[in-house]
């Protein structure tokens, strides 16, 4: 069974690579945008894309469970006019011509519209299988906290091209999205590991993406909460980090950016180090109504999501698991970001609180005062103990 998943692994990701492949020559077609932008409750529809070699290509658009998301949106109050207005093909020439893949290890294709109000990800197999089982949880979820940090889905599609390996993507918020008068400091995906956690930053512009030990070296001291946020956050990183465990699900991060107002950056430079109320709420009546933004106390701007919790524990994140403890040693076990779905959320809370939110340890309750290790160590006790 182990090999048989692993064969289906490697075809995934050639077939994964082949679809990319696809939806980077088609680019964002204008009548793609418009499928989505109709906000439909049909299951599917037909469209034809030409491809740059000029043969013609049927193509079916499956749309999943859209009346479910459709629901997400009016939770979230995401009009029929917003998704006019961001995907509107006039107005996404440019971002069309700059989609394509990312930064990171996953190689998925990200399309962003003009106003970077939404994004278009493509996903493999396993992370939409993942997620449609994952679908119910997360409608009651996201119904019942509405402050909630996990990164918005809005929409789940298949691209069904003849003679070509289907593409799943999804329509999701833009967390980082922000206006034309901050400047970005720094970007970062943080995971509450080390190992393999670093880039290099030599030649990397500010919108570059970072890792934990670049966080830990150069941004941390930039952290700085009230004690009302802090509260505010903590409940709602561990209301949704709670539903990860759950539903069994690791390996996703904290996407966390850190910026200025340029239009107050003289006014802010002008205090020694904390701001007063009135530069706070001036900034705040700038962010209204942006679950994801948090105003410093030392007048910096903090966009925060949780992002990339589509991924099981299953028979590859296990052998990556394996490799890793043979490579740098049981001792470093618990650093590594392939772990169990328990100990990844304790360790995960066990970074927000002390690296992010700058929380003492007086303030952390059990298990998570322990060590990384002790506390690791805790929950597979425990979970070994409930079987």
């Amino acid at each position: 069974m182990k090999f048989q998943e692993f064969d289906d692994h490697k075809r995934e990701l050639l077939a994964k690579s082949e679809s990319i492949h696809l939806l980077d020559r088609i680019r964002i077609n204008p009548q793609l945008l418009s499928i989505i932008r109709a906000d439909s409750e049909e299951e599917s529809s037909p469209l034809q894309i030409h491809d740059e070699n000029e043969e013609r290509k049927a193509i079916r658009l499956v749309q999943y469970a859209p009346r479910l998301f459709y629901q997400l949106k009016e939770i979230d109050d995401i009009t029929y006019s917003m998704l006019q207005d961001s995907f509107d093909p006039s107005k996404n020439k440019r971002a069309a011509f700059k989609a394509g893949e990312s930064q990171g290890k996953s190689g998925s294709f990200f399309f962003f519209t003009h106003d970077e109000r939404f994004l278009i990800k493509t996903i493999s197999k396993s992370e939409f299988s993942a997620f449609m089982k994952f679908l119910p949880a997360y409608y009651k979820h996201c119904a019942n906290n509405r402050n909630s940090l996990i990164a918005r889905t809005y929409g789940m599609y298949k691209l069904e091209v003849t003679s070509v390996s289907s593409i799943y993507f999804y329509l999701m918020e833009n967390v980082l999205r922000m206006s034309k008068e901050t400047e970005l400091l720094g970007v970062f995906d943080l995971k509450g590991s080390s190992i393999n956690r670093e880039v290099d930053e030599i030649g990397k512009s500010p919108k570059s993406t970072l890792k934990d030990c670049n966080y830990m070296r150069k941004n941390k001291q930039l952290m700085k909460f009230s004690p009302e946020d802090q509260k505010n956050l903590l409940e709602r990183f561990q209301a949704d980090v709670d539903l990860f465990r759950k539903q069994e699900l690791m390996d996703y991060s904290l996407l966390l950016s850190i910026s200025v107002d340029t239009t107050m950056e003289d006014r802010r430079r002008s205090y020694n180090e904390f701001v007063d109320d009135k530069y706070v709420a001036d900034l705040k009546a700038k962010h209204t109504g942006n679950k994801n933004v948090i105003i410093s106390p030392m007048g910096y701007i903090y966009n925060l999501g949780i992002i990339d919790y589509l991924q099981e524990y299953n028979f590859m994140k296990r052998l990556e698991n394996r490799f890793k403890r043979y490579r740098f040693g049981a001792e470093k076990m618990l650093e590594i970001s392939a772990i169990e779905p328990d100990p990844y959320a304790i360790r995960f809370m066990h970074f927000v609180k002390r690296q992010v939110l700058n929380l003492s340890l007086i303030h952390i309750s059990e298990p998570t005062r322990r060590t990384p290790i002790s506390y690791a160590v805790f929950c597979l006790k425990k979970k070994k103990k409930k079987k």
